[in-house]
């Protein structure tokens, strides 16, 4: 139908542009989570368990182990596809983002034509939505392999990150006395007893 019509090109820039999109989308996702998990694996800190949970974990360790290979490249070519998939589907707006027009009007606040917020800026938000998702997957497959390893514990009574953990996820235990430490009314917020009030006597008229 697109030869008869003589718009075949047309029909050849749309699966090019959704061939780009998906291998960026793929390549992005996938190398993204590759890398947390294999930080995350290789700086693991082995020491034999000392607690049940610990123990508990050591069975975990143990049963996936034989699939950890699967896994570390399994997980990151899933996500790979899902998010190539997801990015191809906006070949409509980077098109029209590479081949728009201006509308010869600048917007009083910003100073930019009016194209840039009918064309372009759907595309950024689209883009730093897309990022911001990589780093989430990201940090949530990072965050699995620490617990899994030992490098993050929440037990009630020994709660700890590994240094390892500290440097590649940026979060810090929160033990009984911080909190403590932190209901606390500071000398600002303390509230201090009131001065009793001294009634006032009419003077006679």
């Amino acid at each position: 139908m697109y030869c008869s019509l003589g718009f075949t090109d047309v029909l050849l820039r749309e699966w090019v542009t959704r061939a780009i999109l998906f291998v960026i989308g793929f390549a992005v996702m996938g190398a993204a989570v590759w890398l947390n998990l294999h930080l995350a694996y290789s700086r693991r800190q082995i020491y034999p368990p000392t607690t049940p949970e610990e123990r508990n974990l050591d069975r975990y360790r143990e049963s996936i182990e034989p699939l950890r290979r699967l896994i570390m490249i399994g997980a990151p070519v899933v996500l790979g596809l899902f998010a190539g998939s997801s990015l191809s589907g906006m070949w409509r707006p980077v098109l029209t983002v590479l081949n728009q027009e201006g509308f010869g009007q600048d917007d009083p606040q910003f100073g930019l034509d009016i194209s840039f917020f009918v064309f372009t800026l759907p595309v950024v938000r689209a883009v730093v939505s897309f990022l911001m998702t990589v780093v989430f997957l990201s940090a949530v497959a990072a965050l699995i392999t620490h617990y899994l390893y030992g490098g993050i514990s929440l037990a009630p009574r020994q709660q700890k990150v590994s240094p390892a953990a500290r440097v590649h996820l940026p979060c810090r235990p929160s033990s009984p006395s911080t909190s403590r430490a932190r209901s606390r009314p500071t000398p600002a917020t303390r509230s201090f007893p009131r001065s009793p009030t001294v009634p006032l006597r009419r003077s006679p008229c």
